[in-house]
Order: structure tokens, then C-alpha cells, then sequence
């Protein structure tokens, strides 16, 4: 099976919230072809998905350190930080997404919002409020 439809299988079981299934694949393709980050990023969908935080974590931080650059992988390190009591991480990276803008920056500009208030941060989301944008 190539890349491509690999890819294509776990975002499709992904999509269809059977995240049982996407470790399994996961971990025979991560075995496997252990250089692919978006093995790695699907992994952690996943376990982020069953709040399997511990995994979610070994798997994004190796998915970085295969595509340090990569959106995706680094909204969902955000989001990961944030539900593991590290909100300081997590801010900064989500605003370095928004600054960066891009194709996710409105999505991490309402994760960015959301750790704002949740970690009762009410001067730096009325801040970001204020600046308008996407």
C-alpha cells in the first residue's frame, strides 16, 4: 500500500473516530517506516482522541522532530501541552501559529482562545480579541 493511501485510511478512520483502529495501523507502519512523522502525527491524533495524553506526547514530540515546521503537528503539540498543565507552552507556540498565519491560523487562534480562558487569562484573550484578524 502506498504512502498516499495510507494516509488516505488513517485520515478516513480518523474521520470516523475508530482510534483503536489508527494505533493499530500506527504501530506496525511507525515500526516499520519509522522516519514517516505523519505516522507518528496520526498516532498521536489518536491517543489524544482516547485521552491517552503520555502517548499522545512521545508520539507528537517524535512527529516534531520529524517535521519541526509541520502546522498540524504543532497545533496538536499545543493542544496536548495545554491538557497536560503546561498552558505556557502551549500559548506560546499557539501564538507563534497565529503570527505565522497560514492555513491553520484561525483554528489556532480558537485554540489560543480557548487556553486563554480556560487558564483565566482575561487581559491577554481580551488582547487577542481586540486585534481582530481571521
Amino acid at each position: 500500500m502506498a504512502s498516499e493511501s495510507k494516509a488516505a485510511l488513517l485520515d478516513s478512520l480518523l474521520a470516523k473516530h475508530q482510534y483503536h483502529a489508527v494505533i493499530v495501523q500506527t504501530t506496525r507502519l511507525k515500526t516499520t517506516f519509522p522516519r514517516n512523522g505523519l505516522w507518528w502525527l496520526a498516532s498521536a491524533r489518536a491517543a489524544f482522541a482516547l485521552g491517552h495524553l503520555q502517548m499522545a506526547r512521545s508520539d507528537i514530540s517524535y512527529a516534531l522532530r520529524l517535521l519541526p515546521n509541520h502546522p498540524p503537528s504543532r497545533l496538536l503539540n499545543a493542544a496536548i501541552e495545554h491538557r497536560l498543565g503546561h498552558t505556557s507552552a502551549a500559548i506560546t507556540e499557539l501564538q507563534s501559529l497565529v503570527a505565522a498565519g497560514g492555513s491553520l491560523q484561525i483554528e489556532a487562534t480558537i485554540v489560543l482562545a480557548e487556553v486563554l480562558a480556560r487558564s483565566r487569562q482575561s487581559d491577554e484573550l481580551d488582547r487577542l480579541i481586540a486585534s481582530g484578524g481571521p
